[in-house]
């Protein structure tokens, strides 16, 4: 099961995403509890001077968080090599948060995979 945290964001503002969670409870129409297992992200056509930064930001509280991976955006694009980030559920929830910086434009794409 695929869930897109972003689609197109436009990179010309600052993001924050809300808690995601790494797990989903089972349901009467899913037979087993799904975890997070791939997080996948692209950008493309970034203009101004690229030095954007993407957070991934975990807890296991809402209460205290800590930036689990940072990851530099220093070209305009990574469409034919996105990046493929391997989850591991060992935390409750997950957020991304976009810091633009010197960016003036672009899209962002973020997707998550459960498996």
């Amino acid at each position: 099961m695929n869930r897109q945290i972003l689609t197109n964001y436009p990179c010309d503002s600052d993001y924050r995403s809300p808690w995601i969670p790494t797990r989903i409870e089972k349901t009467p129409n899913q037979m087993k509890e799904l975890s997070a297992v791939s997080l996948q992200i692209a950008w493309d056509q970034l203009t101004g001077t690229p030095d954007a930064v993407l957070e991934i930001i975990v807890t296991n509280d809402l209460k205290f968080s800590t930036i689990a991976k940072t990851i530099n955006i220093d070209s305009a694009s990574n469409l034919n090599d996105s990046l493929m980030i391997m989850m591991n559920s060992s935390f409750a929830y997950f957020g991304i948060r976009f810091i633009k910086n010197s960016v003036t434009g672009g899209k962002l794409s973020v997707s998550l995979a459960y498996g």
